[in-house]
């Protein structure tokens, strides 16, 4: 996301977070996931309706995205009627296809295009149908 890159693990409930630097952590990932949040409040305040108490129960661990506008809007076009892994793997190819190479193998999240401007990369097609990019140069 917007030009940063990192691999998340988990073991146990401690998360790792790889390939970036306690400086950026700091500057950039804690605010877009969100991490100062207090979920546990939330819920609990969430939780004093039953259907929401069910919810939250079912789905613990749901935090917000802070997303630029552009690439939430894009993730949920996406992921209508879609399950997660063929998701993470449609934004994986449309990355690769049309996004800038970062370090450790990833690739951006793609800007929004002015065909004048960025013609090297216009859309060929970028379907979900076939779950593949082609663009043109």
């Amino acid at each position: 996301s917007q030009n940063h890159s990192c691999h998340i693990s988990q073991k146990g409930s401690t998360f790792y977070f790889e390939g970036t630097t306690l400086e950026e952590y700091e500057n950039f990932w804690k605010d877009y996931f969100d991490l100062t949040r207090d979920y546990g409040k939330i819920k609990s305040l969430l939780s004093q309706n039953p259907v929401l108490r069910s919810a939250c129960a079912y789905a613990p661990g749901i935090r917000v995205l802070r997303q630029e506008p552009w690439e939430a809007l894009c993730s949920f076009i996406i992921s209508q009627n879609n399950n997660v892994g063929r998701i993470k793997g449609i934004v994986a190819r449309l990355c690769e296809t049309f996004g800038d190479p970062l370090d450790g193998g990833y690739f951006s999240f793609p800007p929004p295009w002015d065909n004048e401007v960025g013609s090297d990369r216009k859309f060929g097609g970028c379907s979900s149908a076939s779950s593949g990019c082609a663009h043109s140069s």
